[in-house]
């Protein structure tokens, strides 16, 4: 999947059948390019906070705004960053004790994930919370189909809403199951993907 619009620079999002079904339930508009459709012909859906509040008030997530979704997989590069510091105090200490020869610690030349200023990160709780009213909306059709997409292709890649929402046919890899994000501003980094057993068929 192609997302040229990135802000994170040139990046490829593989992705799997989850990823896949919900691109497949979204119904391809002839002379439309965009993959998340508005309503006028040929235009692409511009602005998602209206049905997006209405989506967090009937899961119950008042406080979660929709940028953050693409946030839930980024705490992997932290966690790592964190292990990797106590590892390293332990082996220190273990030098220091006479456990170990002096200037072995193995973690030392070990590099650390790049960190990004981190924002608020939803729980399991409250992405099954917002799956269930997903689920919900698409039994009675109270929001379109592409509205349901957009929120889950938010869950399910880690993508950025810009880069979701100016997302093109042109730019999906089926072959590869890859949305290469050609942008030379920032070097090539690979975006997160879920494979969930969740009912994301378009919602």
């Amino acid at each position: 999947m192609r997302l040229p619009d990135s802000k994170t620079g040139a990046k490829i999002v593989h992705f799997g059948e989850a990823v896949a079904a919900v691109l497949r339930s979204i119904p391809r508009l002839k002379d439309n390019p965009w993959v998340i459709t508005g309503t006028k012909e040929g235009a692409r859906l511009t602005d998602l906070q209206p049905p997006w509040r209405r989506i967090r008030k009937r899961a119950e997530l008042d406080d979660v705004r929709i940028h953050e979704l693409h946030q839930f997989l980024k705490h992997i590069p932290y966690q790592a960053n964190r292990t990797l510091g106590v590892l390293s105090k332990m082996f220190n200490l273990a030098e220091i004790w006479g456990l170990r020869p002096d200037g072995s610690n193995p973690c030392l030349h070990v590099k650390k994930y790049r960190e990004e200023k981190r924002e608020r990160l939803l729980g399991a709780d409250e992405y099954a919370s917002l799956g269930q009213a997903l689920a919900e909306i698409k039994a009675d059709g109270s929001e379109s189909p592409a509205v349901l997409a957009t929120v889950w292709l938010l869950m399910l890649t880690g993508c950025r809403l810009g880069e979701i929402m100016t997302l093109k046919w042109s730019y999906v890899d089926w072959q590869a199951r890859a949305l290469p994000l050609p942008d030379s501003r920032v070097q090539t980094q690979s975006g997160p993907v879920r494979h969930d057993g969740c009912d994301c068929d378009g919602g």
